[in-house]
């Protein structure tokens, strides 16, 4: 797998639509910088299927080769990270449970 050629700052929930704060029909704010990190800008899209991938990645200069093995080593990871919560604190790990849950059948594969 190719590594990337730089870091980007990645929101880490952008999947969540209350985290984008949109006025007047633009976008005004991003909140909920928890899961924030410095690193390759597939990882955003790592947790859920619904994003555009590939549509966002032909509109940057970011290098898109290997978008989906990346894409699917992040879900893996995405998914071992809400077993790890779930067993912390079931109650805050919800969400990321219901992904771990409904992705399961693919670490097996």
């Amino acid at each position: 797998m190719k590594s990337i050629e730089s870091n980007h700052l990645v929101h880490g929930d952008l999947a969540n639509p209350t985290n984008i704060i949109v006025k007047n029909g633009a976008v005004n704010g991003i909140i909920d910088f928890e899961f924030a990190l410095s690193g390759d800008p597939v990882w955003e899209f790592s947790h859920t299927l619904d994003y555009p991938m590939h549509d966002y990645f032909d509109r940057t200069d970011l290098n898109s080769r290997c978008l989906d093995e990346r894409r699917s080593l992040y879900s893996c990871l995405w998914s071992l990270f809400a077993v790890y919560l779930n067993a912390k604190n079931p109650d805050l790990a919800e969400p990321l449970w219901a992904l771990y849950q409904n992705r399961k059948d693919t670490l097996s594969d």
